[in-house]
């Protein structure tokens, strides 16, 4: 093989390689900054649907319920389940 080819091949291989390691390594890096939450980001909750079926029966479930809706007060709900609670504690049912 004659040597004037031999440098022009060789350095072509080196640059191809070297091109293809700062590829992988911007990728690598670029991978791990998008994976990073920000600071300060918000995370989204988890939704839960409720409909008033799902709760029909249970009177604390339908206490809580309306509560939640907004129906009643945060003061209603609890002088409401405290009763609740007062008359399955006595073995009453409602």
């Amino acid at each position: 093989m004659d040597k004037r080819a031999f440098a022009p091949m060789t350095m072509s291989i080196t640059l191809i390689v070297i091109s293809i390691v700062v590829g992988v390594i911007a990728m690598s890096i670029g991978k791990d900054y998008l994976n990073k939450e920000p600071i300060g980001a918000v995370t989204a909750e988890p939704v839960i649907l409720i409909s008033s079926e799902d709760v029909s029966g249970d009177h604390l479930k339908e206490l809580q319920f309306r509560y939640i809706t907004g129906k009643i007060t945060l003061t209603e709900y609890l002088e409401q389940e405290r009763k609740i609670i007062v008359n399955l504690t006595d073995g009453d049912d409602l």
